[in-house]
């Protein structure tokens, strides 16, 4: 309303803003990106688009995520799963869920663990986030156990017996 911009109703869905200059649209059972001058930024071809960073989105494509600079139409990120909000304020962080493993990533600080891990938990708070990550070697029965603060930097590393690792695992939940 307050510029004045007026987008015709042809849209199956409401049009909610990406940016200043960005709108997410539905048309034809799919979300895509246009301009105030309503012509298509991106195809219509994604199931859900959530934004991200400047000029950066997920959006679900194939039934996976995908982290998209939609400018460029670079990928930053690809064969997601799914993906879970650590934090969601000023900075956005996710643990992502890639074909086997998980890894955490921020709209600010890029990647910060990367996803090989068989699990990472956040020990810390959403806005001290503390990360318990997890690999096993299971033809050792042994756990490799790292542990990383906020922003990525290892801060404990140890590996363990399969009972050793069930105390402290089954006692963090």
């Amino acid at each position: 309303m307050d510029t004045r911009k007026f987008i015709k109703p042809v849209y199956e869905r409401n049009v909610t803003m990406l940016d200043k200059e960005h709108l997410i649209a539905f048309k034809d059972g799919f979300y895509g990106l246009i301009g105030w001058d309503t012509k298509p930024v991106t195809d219509f071809e994604f199931a859900e688009v959530v934004p991200w960073a400047e000029s950066v989105i997920w959006v679900k494509k194939n039934a996976q995520w995908i982290l998209l600079n939609f400018r460029t139409e670079e990928v930053i990120l690809d064969r997601i799963k799914d993906f879970s909000w650590i934090q969601s304020s000023d900075e956005n962080i996710v643990r992502v869920h890639r074909e086997n493993y998980y890894g955490v990533i921020s709209n600010k600080k890029g990647l910060i663990i990367p996803p090989t891990f068989h699990e990472i938990i956040n020990l810390g708070t959403s806005e001290i986030p503390f990360y318990f990550t997890e690999k096993t070697v299971e033809e050792a029965d042994i756990y490799v156990v790292i542990y990383y603060n906020q922003d990525g930097k290892l801060v404990r590393r140890q590996a363990l017996e399969e009972e050793e690792y069930e105390g402290i695992y089954c006692s963090s939940h």
